[in-house]
């Protein structure tokens, strides 16, 4: 059976004011082990499907709700959609659905261990010879331990006030499958990188559901000097692996065996994932 979604036209429509009520008929839904009213609701939060913004004459609207009607359990069921001038939420980036939500900074910063750095002077005491580390940091033998600093590690809360039926299984299960992950595409005004989706809580009534979202934001950096190593480019979540060289440093009066960095790598311990697929805001 094909999926048949309609626009109802004629009395079915709703005007009133600098807002539109668009009603859709849905039926055809395929048969399966999955919920009825849960594939209807992906089908519809899919922006293919059903455009987040219309075009009028007080100019371009917002979708504000999706509302589904059940008329036969898994053949036929009636979609309400408001539109109005509030972008809001919805906006009309992909994925998008509407809501009302609430963002919370907290710029408690986070520590990162540093291994070099830019070496600025050095002082020995005689008769020992200066050895030139090259900005190594806690050199011991054939240990570099570095030192922890502090950095900017930014927590932002998303409380967010969705309409009745999007927190259902599916939807919980896919922002689950990324926590931990950084984001792929770019996630309220970050950049790809930038931030990592720290879990959050869930709860739905008879006519809402709201959610809190937890998330971590490290910023991306360019060109920047390390141990006497230009970085080009490090996004946010990334990290510095270093390699080290051996070397004998002559100071005319003996040789003394010392460290000195050789190069680094940017290493990636998990791939990015798209956030605005998975929420279906924020884009």
């Amino acid at each position: 059976m094909t999926i048949d979604f309609r626009e109802l036209t004629g009395g079915d429509m709703s005007l009133k004011g600098s807002s539109v009520v668009r009603k859709f008929r849905m039926t055809g839904i395929p048969q399966g082990s999955f919920d009825a009213f849960d594939f209807v609701a992906d089908y519809c939060l899919n922006p293919s499907h059903l455009a987040r913004t219309i075009t009028s004459m007080v100019g371009t609207l917002h979708i504000q709700d999706i509302q589904i009607q059940e008329i036969s359990y898994g053949r036929a069921y009636l979609i309400s959609v408001p539109y109005g001038i509030n972008k809001g939420s919805s906006g009309s980036g992909s994925g998008s659905f509407a809501g009302a939500y609430q963002i919370t900074n907290d710029s408690t910063g986070g520590t990162v261990n540093v291994k070099a750095g830019r070496r600025i002077a050095g002082y020995v005491k005689s008769p020992y010879l200066m050895v030139d580390s090259e900005g190594l940091i806690g050199v011991e033998g054939d240990d570099v331990k570095g030192i922890d600093i502090p950095v900017e590690q930014s927590k932002i809360t998303v409380m967010f006030r969705h309409p009745q039926g999007i927190l259902n299984d599916a939807y919980i299960d896919r922002t689950n499958a990324i926590v931990g992950f950084p984001n792929s595409d770019r996630f309220l005004g970050r950049d790809p990188g930038e931030m990592l989706y720290k879990g959050g809580s869930f709860s739905e009534t008879n006519t809402e559901g709201s959610a809190t979202y937890n998330f971590d934001r490290s910023p991306n950096r360019t060109n920047f000097v390390v141990g006497g190593i230009t970085v080009a480019e490090k996004k946010g979540w990334d990290v510095l692996s270093f390699h080290y060289a051996d070397y004998v440093f002559n100071g005319g009066s003996g040789n003394v065996a010392a460290k000195r960095l050789k190069c680094l790598e940017v290493v990636r311990p998990r791939e990015w994932v798209s956030y605005v697929t998975a929420f279906g805001w924020g884009g």
